[in-house]
């Protein structure tokens, strides 16, 4: 990646994509190890992406995470700020009722969670993505979704300041 070439985060995402099938980011479930490449992530980032444009979600918006460390929370929060939104990553320590204050002072229009913590986010009022598939929004069917709307409108243009 030559630095001349970087304008924005979207064109770090899509020239990171250009390094194949090297391993972006690593998780061990169970025994397995679950890898994804960096052409993977910029497909998966791209897709999410389009995904919450579909959904209204624009630039300047604002999204939460509330997850613990896992690939999906990473592939969310790049395709948040992809898009020209902003990440919103919640604790997940903080109590419901501390978690509902918190996105609505700061707007939210969404949230990626997991099933554990579904409950304390589902009370909101609005999409939830849950980053296991386990609940209305599932991670894979946006992700599916995504890639349709790539394939039939192309990708949204986002115009993002890099100062």
């Amino acid at each position: 990646m030559k630095i001349e070439n970087v304008r924005d985060f979207r064109s770090v995402v899509n020239i990171a994509g250009d390094r194949g099938d090297r391993v972006f980011l690593m998780e061990k479930r169970g025994k397995e190890f679950q890898k994804i490449t960096y052409a993977e992530m910029r497909h998966l980032v791209r897709s999410l992406s389009e995904f919450l444009f579909s959904l209204g979600i624009n630039k300047g918006d604002k999204i939460g995470i509330l997850a613990t460390n896992r690939i999906e929370w990473g592939i969310a929060y790049l395709s948040i700020v992809y898009g020209g939104r902003i990440a919103v990553p919640l604790d997940p320590q903080l109590k419901e009722e501390e978690i509902l204050t918190l996105m609505k002072i700061a707007e939210v229009k969404a949230v990626f969670t997991t099933e554990r913590f579904f409950e304390r986010v589902s009370g909101a009022g609005i999409p939830v993505i849950t980053l296991d598939d386990t609940h209305p929004i599932k991670f894979s069917e946006a992700i599916e979704k995504g890639e349709t709307l790539l394939k039939w409108n192309g990708e949204i243009k986002v115009e993002v300041n890099p100062d």
